[in-house]
């Protein structure tokens, strides 16, 4: 007598078989869409910093502003401030320049320090457990017109502020803020840290200027006092020449160098830029970044895509049988598309879980990579599910197409 239970046998192994394998692509899928749901989120985040560095307000027009370095090695005070002060009035009188000035360092990206003021008059000096990041900048000729900062309260330097003239100073907004907050700060005085020998006389604040970011477009703008070259210790070392208005680096650049060479042989010259190139150049690292992690974000999706439709293709090939009964049942084409496109959107759903978990953890590790966004921010997560989530359905369309137009007759033949 034959055997009857053999076949029984055979199709349950075989249904077990196949289940084994499903968990197991169906496990590849999720882990695919968990990394796919951290890089996307990682890349998001920098991505947005990114939007948001550059949409920030410098203080001074970058574009506007062509810039060369100029300095004299071993040369004199004297010679340092003849070359300077002619190559000044010189670049003023070239066509479309419209103010022309120096300042002894461009961009302040070193470590800026704590400080404070040694005394405020008609106060007592900040302690120095409250001191806190403090620049101290020297400026020539018309710098802050070149930079296009624009001036809140009192006036520019002028030709009178001499070095045995009264010491005077401008201030931007967060020097103002810092230590006289709620008041004018026009005419307050006060001495700084650095000890002036004979000329240690009270500094007087003629001007307030908008804050400017000269410490990085990704850093909040750093307290500053500027002072006049001529009444600065070591004024004559300004070596950044700041030109506004000035059109194209290149209808500048030849003239300004050669004017200089005219001037001074021995002036050692960078080269001619402008200020926005210079910002450019200071986000090139935070770009690189966004662009590679945002690279790998996308061959993550593509292959979470294509994972989660290779097994719901597997799957509905090895269902064709399950599937033809369920039609000769009197299921209809819809509900086989939402069979299969549940099956697949579960996949998707438990690895964005996964991954979103798993993104709020390892984001807290790159916050200091982070501007204007925090590293938990609900509209990148949300995005990135939104994506994802997208794509999965997209790979769950052609499958459940397919698994639609099963031919019940044919489907029942199928073993």
């Amino acid at each position: 007598m034959a055997d009857t239970t053999e076949p029984l046998n055979s199709y349950g192994a075989g249904i077990a078989a196949n289940l084994a394998v499903r968990r197991a692509h169906g496990f590849l899928v999720v882990a695919e869409f968990a990394i796919a749901t951290v890089l996307l989120v990682g890349a998001g985040l920098l991505l947005r910093s990114f939007i948001a560095i550059e949409s920030v307000d410098p203080g001074f027009e970058a574009r506007q502003i062509v810039t060369m370095n100029i300095s004299l090695p071993g040369a004199t005070p004297e010679r340092t401030n003849d070359l300077y002060s002619t190559v000044l009035e010189r670049v003023r009188g070239l066509p479309g320049v419209q103010a022309a000035g120096a300042v002894d360092t461009l961009l302040d990206l070193g470590k800026i320090g704590n400080l404070g003021l040694r005394s405020i008059e008609g106060r007592t000096p900040e302690p120095r457990e409250r001191w806190t990041p403090l620049l101290w900048t020297a400026v020539r000729g018309d710098y802050f017109q070149a930079m296009g900062a624009r001036l809140l309260r009192g006036r520019y330097f002028s030709a009178q502020d001499g070095p045995h003239s009264p010491l005077v100073a401008i201030i931007d907004e967060g020097m103002a803020r810092r230590y006289w907050p709620g008041e004018d700060a026009i005419g307050k005085r006060f001495k700084g840290q650095d000890a002036r020998g004979q000329n240690d006389d009270w500094l007087t604040v003629v001007g307030i200027v908008t804050d400017m970011r000269r410490s990085g477009l990704d850093k909040e703008p750093v307290p500053h006092v500027y002072e006049p070259n001529t009444q600065a210790i070591d004024g004559y070392k300004t070596a950044d020449l700041v030109v506004g208005g000035a059109g194209s680096v290149g209808a500048l650049a030849r003239p300004l160098r050669a004017m200089v060479r005219q001037i001074d042989q021995g002036a050692l010259l960078s080269s001619v830029t402008t200020l926005e190139t210079e910002l450019s150049d200071q986000l090139s690292p935070r770009r690189f970044q966004t662009l590679l992690l945002s690279l790998f974000s996308l061959v993550a999706l593509l292959l979470a895509g294509v994972g989660i439709y290779g097994v719901l293709g597997y799957s509905v090939a090895r269902r064709t049988h399950e599937i033809g009964i369920r039609m000769a049942l009197g299921a209809r084409p819809g509900e086989v598309v939402q069979l299969v496109v549940k099956d697949g959107a579960k996949f998707a759903v438990i690895g964005l879980s996964i991954g979103g978990i798993g993104a709020a953890a390892i984001t807290q590790f790159v916050k200091s990579l982070l501007f204007g966004v925090t590293s938990t921010d609900p509209v990148t997560f949300v995005g990135v599910a939104i994506l994802l989530m997208a794509a999965a359905l997209l790979a769950c369309y052609l499958p459940a197409r397919r698994a639609a137009r099963v031919d019940p007759i044919v489907a029942l033949r199928y073993e």
